[in-house]
């Protein structure tokens, strides 16, 4: 009878279907039995008990971390559970000379990093206080500067905008300034500097 009991068990921990990829977030702050929940809701799991059961059997269940994932209906409970503990990967995030923020965004977009709307009607005023020479700009054209970025799906809007922000200052922000104060009409020439590239 046991063997029956671990028969089926293990069978409810074997892949689901064939190779589909599914997009899943985890809130901060759910637990293994909400998890199982979402993962059943998109068929990615057979049983819920099985999940929960196994994620406290292998001591994953305290480690699974919040985030938006890729999983796939060919990855067995095992797989998915270690998937959860590490947590979702980074994705590089190339941003070339003279890219729209229209473009930037539909790039992120697609990347599960952003939702519409996040950049292009990101409300910059918010940020003026950590970042002055955002005073009186309307829009993020023009400020997100050429480069390599590291970011996570599901990334909040503001973290991804610092991020951006943080790299322009460093890198494009000097350019526009002399000995140390930014000159008179230094938005005017970004924005002269965007439309040109």
């Amino acid at each position: 009878a046991l063997a029956i009991l671990l028969l089926i068990f293990f069978s409810f921990l074997r892949p689901v279907k064939g190779a589909v990829d599914r997009v899943i977030s985890i809130g901060a702050g759910e637990g293994v039995e909400e998890i199982a929940e979402w993962l059943v809701q998109a068929e990615l799991i057979r049983s819920r008990s099985a999940f929960t059961f196994y994620s406290f059997l292998s001591g994953t269940a305290h480690r699974l971390k919040p985030g938006t994932y890729v999983l796939s209906h060919a990855w067995s409970v095992p797989k998915i559970l270690r998937r959860l503990a590490e947590g979702p990967p980074e994705l590089e995030v190339l941003v070339r000379e003279g890219t729209s923020l229209k473009d930037i965004e539909t790039s992120l977009v697609a990347q599960n990093i952003l939702a519409e709307g996040d950049l292009v009607n990101f409300p910059t005023n918010e940020l003026v206080p950590g970042y002055p020479f955002l005073e009186g700009v309307k829009s993020l054209e023009g400020f997100l500067f050429p480069d390599t970025y590291r970011l996570l799906p599901g990334s909040p809007p503001d973290l991804v905008v610092r991020k951006f922000l943080d790299t322009f200052e460093h890198k494009a922000l000097p350019l526009f300034s002399s000995s140390g104060a930014l000159s008179t009409h230094w938005y005017e020439q970004l924005i002269l500097a965007s439309l040109v590239e």
